[in-house]
């Protein structure tokens, strides 16, 4: 029966073996990644510790650990809290693999624990069920089973502190970022005006999210934000448009007087595309102004669908451009659930 369940605890290992990423192909997971990630390992872990503990009984059973002295319940235990602390070692190590992809030494430690000391116990196994249990092979192996069992554990030390490190650093990294993204958003004055605010928040790189998040919040806290909104829909075109691009973000009123605004402003914009009035980047700008005025008319009459249909085929008339490819799942949404 042992020499049957051996060849399961061989077999399981096998297969934890090739379920892990020895070559840090876990390195970009998230938490979600790696909880998947550690699906098949747990399983295999798991069994093949249940396999070892039945071995051990049976073990224990036949006389096989009569050699500690003890009786066969006790060194039965015994064995079965090492095998414990050595399945520990196991989870850990494949965690560590996960979590600290980058950690120096953590496949190593993945190795040891997970795959050589769970073979180590196999052969003890084999050697206490069948070999001689008095000649000195025996208890070299019975050193080795104790040695495997505890040279995990200051691998597991090294490993731990070094993600402990890492992460102060990418914290240490991200609070400098973010005082960075305070700065430069802090250059907005403290009683801008939404045409202000939104005028410096174009002006920031569209990769600034740190600081484009904090001026867009300063907007959106702004507690006539809507009134201002209606009036920069009522000014220039710059205003117009500034206001159309960050329409959905400040949530709009969606009473009479914003779509009758809102209307022949998108009207326009539909004439500038048909008639390649501006560059590319600049209609494109426009266009997404006009899908964002738009977008909260969905469900409603508000606006004709008509003007939306001919928004789409706009859009769509510039298919050959992938910025405005990337528009038309949107808009031809808006054209199908307007009802005006």
């Amino acid at each position: 029966m042992i020499t049957a369940l051996m060849i399961l605890v061989l077999l399981l290992t096998g297969l934890l073996a090739v379920s892990l990423p020895w070559t840090g192909w876990g390195s970009g997971m998230d938490a979600a990644g790696r909880g998947m990630a550690m699906f098949f390992p747990i399983m295999f872990m798991g069994a093949r510790f249940i396999l070892l503990v039945i071995a051990i009984i049976v073990l224990a059973a036949g006389g096989g650990l009569d050699w500690t002295g003890l009786p066969a319940a006790v060194a039965a235990i015994l064995a079965i809290a090492m095998m414990g602390g050595m399945a520990w070692s196991s989870f850990t190590g494949i965690d560590l693999m996960n979590r600290g992809p980058r950690a120096e030494g953590r496949a190593r430690l993945a190795f040891l624990a997970a795959i050589a000391a769970p073979l180590t116990l196999v052969i003890w196994i084999f050697v206490e069920r069948y070999g001689p249990t008095e000649p000195p092979q025996a208890w070299a192996m019975r050193a080795l089973v104790l040695i495997m069992a505890l040279a995990p554990v200051p691998l597991i030390v090294r490993v731990e502190r070094q993600i402990d490190e890492d992460r102060r650093v990418q914290d240490d990294e991200e609070a400098r970022l973010d005082a960075e993204a305070d700065a430069r958003a802090s250059v907005l004055p403290a009683g801008a005006s939404l045409a202000e605010t939104l005028r410096f928040l174009d002006a920031l790189g569209l990769d600034d999210w740190r600081a484009r998040g904090r001026v867009m919040a300063r907007a959106e806290a702004m507690p006539d934000a809507k009134a201002q909104l209606a009036t920069m829909l009522s000014g220039d075109w710059a205003d117009k448009i500034a206001a159309g691009f960050h329409a959905t973000a400040l949530s709009p009123a969606t009473d009479t007087a914003y779509y009758a605004a809102v209307q022949p402003l998108i009207a326009e914009i539909v004439r500038r595309l048909q008639t390649n009035a501006a560059t590319s980047d600049v209609l494109l700008r426009e266009a997404n102004a006009a899908l964002r005025l738009a977008w909260p008319a969905i469900h409603t009459t508000a606006l004709p669908r008509a003007l939306m249909q001919a928004l789409y085929d706009a859009v769509l008339a510039r298919s050959d451009d992938v910025h405005f490819s990337n528009l038309q799942h949107d808009v031809k949404m808006l054209a199908e659930m307007v009802n005006g």
